[in-house]
């Protein structure tokens, strides 16, 4: 090799070393770049106080959650909203880094599911599209939710979510893997309800009207861990406490499923002829309940009005210390305050019909007779008490048998002393 040769080699080698280089700092510098923007919040810093209104919106539908005085549903005539999955799904928008970025046209979109739900040719691969909206109504954030990134775990059942594609509509070259499920996000206005319910607490009395009145009934304690005591019992009747004892619990954490406008259509005859139950309680609430028909196998209607009666005082025992009634004042007040609370909650309720399971209705819709004890059963039996000096049925029932020889005294009576 001659010295031209040696000094064209040596030029490549650095040319190439510099080309090397030089690629070297643009794939690094894309890098540095994309993982800088990995990084930062996939929709940017919005205010997330200033928003007023939700939507999600799927080919299936639509639903709305605004913001009036409480947040409400208004595919559910404006009922509360829960506070709780509104301010999460704000919270994880706002939180939202992609784990991953890929440049996809929009065009292929449709295999990630993230078609715009507008779009005339999404189909099945159309995307939940959720947006957030100001004051004035202007879209503050909006996402595309596709298809979610699952896992293989090996066994019989599949896979499970880890994440989910997403993609912002304005940005048309990229879509993003986030680690969020968005399991929750559903067009479905039911499942955004407030699902806070009455409750009952210390139940001290309970009635039903039967559309049938010979199966109507009311039951009554004397203490909170007393026993239930069948009013206005007829002959023969004795209550099966066993059975009573579920009435412990009834409607001690109820739900609902669904929640209309009590005109909505259908509502009338749904409550034409309604089971009755009354509730009262040991601290003065009173629940009166109306039980309509059932729009399907697993479900009721159901309405609920609460009152209550509450003291504006409280009764201090004879011997009490000035120390003593000073924390007992303030223990009663504060819970005073929370009846109060509960009754004017529990109170807004009667404005609706509600949709409830079945199972959380049918442990306390007993006919009369299903509440009675078997008279052939030894519980039964127990309940019947012989009144003294009188023969137990036991002794009524066995047969008579005749005296032995020999039981019988022969000794005659002694004859009355003579009047002196």
């Amino acid at each position: 090799m001659n010295r031209k040769q040696l000094f064209v080699l040596v030029a490549v080698g650095l040319v190439l070393a510099g080309l090397a280089l030089y690629f070297n700092k643009v794939t690094r510098a894309e890098y540095q770049s994309r993982a800088a923007e990995d990084r930062e919040e996939l929709l940017g810093d919005f205010p997330a106080n200033d928003v007023t209104h939700v939507v999600v919106r799927s080919p299936e539908g639509e639903v709305n959650l605004a913001k009036d005085d409480v947040w409400v549903v208004r595919e559910r005539h404006n009922y509360p909203a829960s506070f709780s999955s509104v301010a999460e799904l704000v919270r994880k928008l706002w939180e939202l880094k992609p784990a991953q970025s890929q440049s996809i046209g929009a065009s292929q979109w449709g295999r990630l599911q993230l078609l715009p739900p507008d779009a005339p040719d999404a189909g099945t691969n159309a995307a939940t599209l959720v947006e957030l909206k100001g004051a004035n109504g202007q879209v503050l954030r909006s996402l595309l939710l596709g298809r979610q990134q699952m896992r293989d775990s090996g066994g019989q059942f599949g896979g499970y979510p880890v994440g989910r594609w997403v993609a912002l509509p304005d940005r048309k070259d990229t879509v993003y893997v986030v680690s969020e499920t968005f399991s929750e996000v559903e067009v479905k206005p039911e499942n955004w309800l407030n699902k806070d319910f009455f409750r009952l607490e210390k139940t001290r009395a309970i009635s039903l009207v039967s559309t049938n009145p010979a199966e109507s009934w009311s039951l009554s304690r004397a203490t909170e861990s007393g026993d239930w005591e069948l009013a206005d019992a007829r002959d023969g009747e004795a209550l099966d406490r066993s059975k009573a004892s579920s009435f412990n619990w009834a409607f001690s954490s109820p739900s609902f499923n669904d929640v209309f406008p009590p005109d909505a259509e259908g509502m009338d005859d749904a409550f034409a002829n309604p089971t009755r139950l009354t509730f009262e309680t040991f601290e003065g609430f009173r629940y009166a309940i109306e039980v309509g028909t059932q729009p399907d196998a697993d479900s009721y209607y159901l309405k609920v009005q609460a009152s209550a009666e509450l003291p504006r005082e409280r009764t201090a025992p004879e011997d009490e210390t000035p120390e003593a009634r000073e924390e007992a004042e303030k223990t009663w007040r504060e819970q005073q305050d929370k009846l109060r609370e509960k009754l004017r909650k529990e109170r807004a309720l009667a404005n609706w019909v509600y949709k409830v399971s079945k199972w959380s209705v049918d442990s306390v819709l007993k006919d009369r007779s299903g509440l009675l004890t078997d008279p052939t059963s030894p519980d039964f039996q127990d309940t019947l008490v012989t009144p003294d000096g009188f023969p137990s049925l036991e002794e009524l029932a066995a047969p008579l048998q005749p005296p032995l020889p020999g039981e019988i005294d022969l000794t005659p009576p002694l004859a009355p002393p003579d009047d002196e």
